[in-house]
């Protein structure tokens, strides 16, 4: 085990902070860890308009190929921040993510769409390495409400994200929305530019670069075949190649990281059922709450044609306002949430979260014909949402200590991708089963949104299931930083 320098010291033990520096930091911590979350938003909002413009039955790539490039990178990015620092790295991806969003903002066709987003996928760990910041940035004690407000956060980007996409999408196109969001990262870029950087831990020598290639390349394989099953035929030597091959890339990517002397992920740690539960459970929710919306947005803005296409033909505005409840109560529940965690251990209030977001999904999946029924179900499923985002850090916190927060935090994020990756590939398959393509447009009829809310509603069973298995940790979060 190497020492711990003075600088090291320090930074796991930070001197006590001012609240005007707490605020300052907090603020500056904040955005950044919203760039997904605004930009998954409206570019979610805009995926409909995409598939119609350039008439594609592949639209789950718009997504999966941001999806795939984050997960692939987010090892690296991890290990970079600790040798270079997690402030330089955060610059660099964001200025790679920009780039993406400028290439996206003017393709001429999909092809040269998905390109910008595979380099737009490079600010996907960004949100990884900034609340990995938090605990080298903030003292101990500050910690945990430091991750609550930026959980709760994320439920006021959910309310104006969807808001000013509609606006620009209704008025000036699609285009308009993903010239946004560049400004979103621009802006991200500016505020990271604010903070300190954070210490400085080993080397590059012996950085596991074959792990790192055997994730991202199982993950690509796998998503491959599970999204081409429909054009392929689902026992065809394609997919079942790309099935079998991808499984065999994870088989050996774990071989490779347990025989590593410096693995880009320490997949040991998943030995320890407190972390791998807390990891997994998590993972599994938060990965369904990320790709739920893409239901409702092909639900509520493909147009309605009688016995062609069950959608509402709203507007993206429309959708933005009906939203607005949900909206709000993902931030009543995310605030609220930090007031709880500082007495109830974190376990007993992800739990209530999780199971309320599960029932949500699966009443969306029974009601979803009317916009008070989409109101309504949307508000249940915000709740849930809104006490998982501002205790899922919690969690971590509460059973990995400092020297494998880092990693946990990574794992996290990496299980989360590859979690987003299949799913949303898999609720595009089964709503393609209920489809009529017309044009190149898949449109859908209602059968086809019930079944991929039922798969949603599944895949959070399953995260609520696992997480009954976290370890029971009596202490509430506050105390758990000390």
């Amino acid at each position: 085990m190497t020492a711990v320098t003075s600088s090291e010291a320090v930074a796991e033990q930070p001197l006590p902070m001012s609240r005007g520096r707490y605020l300052y930091l907090l603020a500056a911590v904040t955005w950044p860890a919203q760039v997904i979350a605004i930009v998954g938003t409206m570019s979610g909002n805009a995926q409909a308009a995409v598939a119609q413009h350039f008439r594609t039955t592949h639209i789950a790539w718009f997504s999966v190929t941001l999806f795939i490039v984050t997960l692939a990178i987010t090892p690296f990015a991890m290990r970079f921040g600790q040798i270079y620092g997690k402030r330089k790295v955060m610059l660099v991806l964001i200025g790679i993510g920009l780039a993406g969003d400028v290439v996206a903002a003017l393709s001429p066709n999909y092809a040269v769409m998905l390109v910008g987003r595979a380099l737009a996928g490079f600010y996907g760990p960004v949100a990884a390495l900034v609340f990995a910041s938090v605990r080298d940035l903030f003292p101990r004690e500050r910690i945990a409400s430091a991750y609550t407000v930026i959980g709760a956060v994320l439920g006021g980007a959910s309310l104006a994200s969807p808001l000013v996409a509609g606006l620009l999408m209704d008025h000036h196109g699609w285009r308009s929305v993903l010239w946004t969001m560049a400004g979103v990262t621009v802006l991200s870029a500016v505020c990271i530019a604010l903070i300190p950087e954070t210490p400085v831990r080993g080397s590059l020598a012996g950085l596991d670069w074959p792990g790192g290639i055997l994730m991202g390349t199982g993950t690509s394989v796998v998503a491959i075949g599970v999204g081409m099953g429909e054009d392929w035929g689902w026992t065809s030597a394609g997919i079942l190649g790309c099935l079998i091959g991808g499984c065999a890339l994870f088989a050996l990517f774990v071989v490779v990281e347990l025989r590593t002397p410096r693995p880009i992920f320490d997949v040991r740690i998943l030995g320890r059922r407190s972390v791998s539960t807390v990891l997994t459970g998590p993972a599994l929710i938060v990965g369904t709450s990320n790709i739920a919306p893409t239901v409702l947005t092909f639900l509520a803005l493909f147009p309605a044609i009688p016995h062609v296409s069950a959608s509402l033909g709203w507007s993206l505005t429309h959708l933005a306002l009906i939203g607005i409840p949900a909206a709000l109560a993902w931030v009543a529940a995310g605030l609220l949430t930090g007031y709880v965690l500082r007495k109830v251990p974190p376990r007993t209030v992800w739990l209530a979260g999780s199971l309320t977001m599960t029932v949500g999904l699966l009443l969306c999946a029974l009601y979803h014909r009317t916009t008070t029924e989409i109101i309504l179900t949307g508000i249940v499923v915000a709740v849930g949402t809104g006490v998982i985002q501002g205790t899922s850090n919690a969690m971590i916190v509460s059973v990995v200590g400092p020297d494998d927060q880092a990693p946990a935090n990574g794992l996290s994020g990496m299980l989360g991708a590859v979690i987003a990756i299949l799913g949303l590939q898999l609720v595009f398959v089964v709503m393609s089963n209920r489809s009529n393509v017309v044009n190149g447009i898949a449109f859908y009829q209602d059968a086809a949104f019930t079944n991929g809310y039922y798969l949603l509603t599944a895949m959070a069973a399953l995260g609520v299931l696992v997480s009954t298995l976290m370890p029971r940790v009596e202490r509430p979060a506050d105390a758990l930083t000390n």
